[in-house]
């Protein structure tokens, strides 16, 4: 069949071919290299700042990573270099890098361009309300937290051992012989105390001298 056509048909055949090719092998490349991991929106102000995960480029934009902490930093010339810690994983899988001018000519960019600021901050506001319920919905508990009456109170903090920061460990404040009670009050506000870590801590009373 390819007796007939002429070599500028066969070629074009051919380059379609490895367009094809190409495209599939892309495509399988792509899926293998993004299975397992998390779709992560990085936003980033000015949009072509130099960003890394890890010490690895990724620049803005839709990237994929595999669950766990991260060192995320941020630079361009005439900004201050940026830099935090973020643990990505399904609920935590949105970075918002704010480069903050630091030359004349980046300060009167940045005057300039206010409005895109002001758009990752109201994205950075979003994430945080996602967040902020997520926790809630693993930690309920922490809604009706902090408890405090005249003899104990009860609050949390944020388990170290979990680098996720979505665990807790509850914090008693208690008068001695009133440990007892607070953990009682516990299963009074519709939990388990055995489900949770919890530190002891002396209690102050407010009205002592």
């Amino acid at each position: 069949m390819l007796q007939g056509l002429t070599t500028n048909m066969k070629l074009v055949l051919f380059g379609v071919f490895i367009l094809i090719v190409g495209a599939i092998g892309y495509g399988a490349y792509s899926f293998i290299d993004r299975n397992g991991k998390i779709e992560v929106t990085v936003n980033a102000v000015p949009s072509d700042a130099h960003i890394t995960f890890n010490d690895v480029s990724t620049g803005a934009g839709t990237i994929y990573l595999k669950e766990g902490k991260y060192i995320v930093k941020g630079t361009k010339e005439g900004f201050n270099d940026f830099s935090t810690s973020i643990y990505i994983d399904k609920d935590h899988h949105s970075v918002n890098v704010p480069l903050v001018a630091s030359s004349d000519s980046a300060k009167q960019w940045q005057k300039d361009n206010l409005s895109k600021y002001t758009e990752l901050e109201g994205s950075a506001g979003q994430a945080a309300n996602d967040e902020g319920e997520a926790f809630a919905t693993k930690n309920p508990i922490t809604t009706v937290l902090p408890f405090e009456n005249l003899i104990y109170t009860i609050g949390y903090r944020a388990d170290p051992s979990d680098p996720t920061g979505d665990s807790i460990i509850l914090e008693i404040d208690a008068a001695e012989g009133y440990r007892n009670a607070a953990v009682e009050q516990i299963r009074n506000l519709g939990y388990d105390p055995t489900d949770f870590k919890i530190n002891f801590r002396d209690y102050k009373n407010p009205f002592s001298s």
